[in-house]
């Protein structure tokens, strides 16, 4: 074991890539509307805070995920995200959420 604190350059590493996918205006309007469950079926709450989304298990009420948009050119791009580090609250595929999430927004 070194006495030295572990540097970027000690082992292989690639750094973390943020999304490039730049959501339309359009879609933003729909993220900004967020999403109301209907039913227990919908299990998803989806809000706009400033310019970050929050989603939230809907039975629960605990929050899971959050997003940070920022303007890029004529839409708009994630710049920071953020999951919970509670495994109790969600052991979810974000993938599959963000999917999930964006038909729910898209068809409310």
């Amino acid at each position: 074991m070194s006495d030295s604190n572990a540097i970027q350059s000690d082992w292989k590493n690639e750094a973390i890539v943020a999304p490039t996918r730049v959501w339309t205006r359009d879609e933003m309007e729909v993220i900004r509307r967020g999403l109301l469950p209907g039913s227990m079926d919908e299990k998803w709450l989806a809000f706009m805070e400033g310019d970050t989304l929050l989603l939230h298990r809907s039975w629960t009420g605990h929050g899971v995920y959050e997003a940070t948009f920022e303007p890029s050119g004529d839409g708009h791009l994630i710049v920071s995200a953020t999951c919970t580090g509670e495994h109790d609250h969600y052991s979810g595929n974000l993938e599959s959420v963000g999917t999930r999430c964006w038909n729910g927004l898209s068809q409310s």
